[in-house]
């Protein structure tokens, strides 16, 4: 595992180590009860009973990875009621958090490197180019053309008038505005049937569709239909459908049952 790895299981283990034998043993229970994310194995019991507590972070770690083992972890804290531990692993993985950011914009090497370069090519490639260079291509095409119409060169032509006509977008109906989104028609039913909003948070701070003010404020709140709220107080200000998509994809990948059961719910009602 990398170094960013190696500091969450250090941190990790330091909370752990802070719940009585009792205490542990019940967050060994509900841990393995909670539902896996989608496309990973849960836990089973057997894997975490005879194992210290920096045996038990490193096997979740490597089970869920760093996206989704810090967030069960919370959540498994959260239903024993070991409250102020959970509170205070929230705040030190956050400060962690921001050490890892710190440290990419100052050295981005590596995954984040990687990452970084391809939205750069992303960004150019959605650059339009300008019209003017595109005129003079066209000029310089039709020349060509004129100068030689028989053979490749025609037959180029042909095909360039058939690309121009396949790429003429017809007209699309009115777009579905924000309101007629899936996470703001099901805005009620998501408030009251998501749970764990953590791991959905972290994930949004992932896809820097959430400021770190903003994540403090949510999970302060101390019911999970309380931080729905808040949360939703935020995605009307987002003002775009893609952020909309983005949530609907992490809700799914953290509450895939009760998305597609409102899905289908959905359907049934336009039938």
């Amino acid at each position: 595992m990398g170094n960013d790895n190696a500091n969450i299981i250090i941190i990790l283990t330091k909370y752990l180590k802070k719940l009585k034998k009792a205490d542990l043993e019940e967050f060994v229970g509900v841990l393995c009860d909670l539902e896996p994310p989608r496309g990973y194995s849960q836990i089973q019991r057997k894997h975490l009973e005879v194992k210290t507590p920096k045996q038990m972070a490193e096997f979740i770690m490597k089970i869920y990875t760093r996206r989704f083992g810090p967030g069960r972890v919370r959540q498994a804290l959260k239903d024993i009621n070991e409250n102020q531990i959970r509170i205070d692993l929230e705040k030190e993985l956050r400060e962690e958090s921001k050490t890892i950011k710190s440290t990419v914009k100052a050295n981005p090497s590596g995954r984040a490197a990687k990452r970084k370069r391809v939205e750069e090519e992303k960004r150019r490639d959605n650059v339009k180019p300008k019209r003017g260079r595109a005129k003079t291509e066209s000029k310089t095409i039709k020349s060509t053309v004129k100068a030689d119409t028989s053979g490749r060169a025609a037959k180029r032509k042909r095909v360039e008038e058939e690309k121009r006509r396949d790429n003429v977008k017809p007209k699309r109906g009115r777009a579905k505005t924000d309101e007629e989104h899936f996470v703001n028609q099901n805005r009620n039913e998501l408030i009251k049937r998501i749970t764990n909003v953590e791991s959905v948070l972290d994930d949004l701070m992932e896809k820097e569709l959430l400021t770190q003010e903003q994540y403090d404020i949510i999970v302060k709140k101390e019911t999970s239909q309380a931080k729905m709220r808040e949360l939703y107080s935020y995605v009307r200000s987002w003002g775009s459908s893609e952020e909309n998509d983005t949530l609907l994809a992490i809700l799914d990948t953290h509450h895939h049952i009760v998305i597609k059961n409102l899905q289908n719910k959905s359907k049934a009602k336009k039938k």
